[in-house]
C-alpha cells in the first residue's frame, strides 16, 4: 500500500513539474499609484533552471504563453540556467521571441555565477535583454516614470568581488520622486539592504522554489524568513516567486510553479 501512495505522489509530482506553468496574477498596493500605472504590468520569470531536463521545448512553451500577457516589460529574476552558454544557448535562445511593450531586463542569480555569470550576462543581451548589474533603467509611461533597478546575486562577491550585491549603487543618480520604483534581486534576504534605503516600493525575488516538494514546502517557512507570494516588509513590498522550473529532479510537490503577471493599484 504504501509503495502505491508513493508512485502516485511521484507521478503527481513529475507531472506537476513539467506541466506549462500557470499564470499566477499578483496585484500590488501601491499608495498614491500615478493614474498612468494603472494598466502597468510585470511579468516575472525566475528559476528556469535551463539544463538537463528544462530543454528547449519547455522554454518555448512558457514564451508562448508569456506572450500571450502583453505586458509591459518582462523580467527574469535569475537562476535561469544549469550550464553553459556554449552549451545551452540553444535551449534558451526561445527567450528571444518574449514581447513586451517597454523592455526585458535580467538579473543573475547564484546558479549563473556557478556556470559563468559574465558569459550569460552577455548571451542576454545578445538575444535582447537588459543586465541590470547594480544599476537602474528608467522607463516613461505616460506622464508617470518607473525606475526599474537591479542587483547582483548575495554570492557574486565570492566570485568576483567587483559584482558585490549592492543595492545601493542601483540607485545611484535615481530619481527621489519617480512613480514607482522596483528593483530585481534573485535571493529574497536582498530586502534588508534594499528596505533600509527607503527607496523601492517593490522588490521582486525567486531563489526558494517554495519548497518545491513536501516537506520543504514545510521547512523552507522555517529556513527562509521571506516566504512564497506578497509580503510587507519596512515600507516596501517583497515579492517571493515559486520559480518557473525547478532544480534536480522533476518533481515539484505542493509548490506550483509559475508565471507571474504582477500588476499595480492604488492603496
Amino acid at each position: 500500500m504504501a509503495s502505491v501512495v508513493a508512485f502516485c505522489l511521484f507521478g503527481r509530482a513529475y507531472t506537476n513539474a513539467r506541466r506549462t506553468p500557470n499564470v499566477k496574477n499578483v496585484i500590488v498596493p501601491i499608495e498614491k499609484l500615478h493614474p498612468d500605472l494603472k494598466s502597468f504590468s510585470i511579468v516575472q520569470l525566475t528559476d528556469f533552471h535551463i539544463g538537463i531536463t528544462i530543454d528547449k521545448e519547455y522554454v518555448e512553451r512558457v514564451v508562448e504563453k508569456v506572450n500571450e500577457l502583453n505586458a509591459d516589460i518582462i523580467v527574469i529574476t535569475g537562476d535561469l540556467i544549469d550550464g553553459y552558454v556554449s552549451k545551452l544557448k540553444d535551449w534558451v535562445s526561445p527567450l528571444e521571441r518574449l514581447k513586451a511593450k517597454r523592455g526585458l531586463f535580467y538579473v543573475n542569480g547564484n546558479h549563473e555565477y556557478y556556470w559563468g555569470a559574465n558569459g550569460w550576462a552577455r548571451y542576454m543581451e545578445e538575444i535582447g535583454f537588459t543586465f541590470l548589474e547594480n544599476e537602474h533603467r528608467l522607463i516613461k509611461i505616460g506622464r508617470s516614470l518607473v525606475v526599474i533597478g537591479g542587483v547582483t546575486d548575495l554570492h557574486a562577491e565570492r566570485f568576483n568581488r567587483a559584482q558585490k550585491c549592492s543595492p545601493k549603487k542601483s540607485i545611484i543618480g535615481a530619481p527621489k520622486l519617480a512613480d514607482l520604483k522596483v528593483l530585481l534581486a534573485h535571493q529574497p534576504i536582498t530586502a534588508y539592504d534594499s528596505a533600509d534605503l527607503d527607496y523601492y516600493n517593490l522588490q521582486l525575488s525567486g531563489h526558494t522554489h517554495g519548497g518545491q516538494l513536501w516537506p520543504g514546502t514545510w521547512l523552507i517557512h522555517l529556513i527562509q524568513p521571506f516566504h512564497p507570494g506578497l509580503t510587507m516588509y519596512q515600507k516596501m513590498w517583497v515579492y517571493v516567486s515559486r520559480g518557473t522550473g525547478y532544480w534536480g529532479p522533476p518533481v515539484r510537490l505542493d509548490a506550483d510553479s509559475e508565471i507571474t503577471h504582477i500588476s499595480f493599484e492604488r492603496a
